[in-house]
């Protein structure tokens, strides 16, 4: 109990991420209209009890559609971070075990995705595959591929 009050940043982190987590899960029950039912009738009302954040061009609840965001979102995070952790620490773990040429052949790899800035590398590789969001998160992980496998190729050196 003591940990948490003196780690606040922590405990203000983990909340919001738990609360963005829960409002990701129960979408379906938290949002107060259907986020993509249009009523041209209602659009651009401001903020009220029926829309408490109002309404868009559309006429579409903005809380809802907020809502419905956090969901998309979480699944964004989720599969970019696990797309590059599956492929990231496999290859940290080898490099560190084998060592020698592997390891440094696997390191300038690595070097050369490090040398460009992560937006532009995600948008040569979104640009090269087509647009689209499957595109779009494979570009994301195979950015952060080079964190994983350094931090991964780092412990296995470290506990070899």
């Amino acid at each position: 109990m003591r940990i948490r009050y003196r780690h606040k940043n922590l405990l203000i982190g983990g909340s919001l991420v738990l609360l963005l987590l829960l409002i990701g899960v129960f979408a379906p029950v938290l949002a107060p209209e259907n986020p993509y039912q249009q009523d041209l009738r209602a659009t651009f009302q401001s903020p009220s009890w029926q829309h408490p954040f109002g309404t868009d061009q559309y006429g579409r609840d903005v809380l809802s559609r907020i809502y419905y965001g956090a969901r998309l979102s979480l699944v964004e995070v989720i599969a970019s971070v696990g797309l590059s952790l599956a492929a990231g620490v496999p290859l940290g773990l080898l490099a560190g075990y084998f060592g020698g040429g592997f390891d440094k052949a696997m390191m300038g790899a690595l070097d050369v995705l490090y040398a460009f800035p992560g937006i532009v590398l995600t948008l040569l590789i979104v640009a090269m595959l087509g647009p689209s969001l499957i595109n779009m998160l494979i570009a994301i992980a195979i950015f952060s591929i080079p964190m994983y496998t350094r931090l991964s190729r780092n412990l296995a050196l470290g506990l070899k």
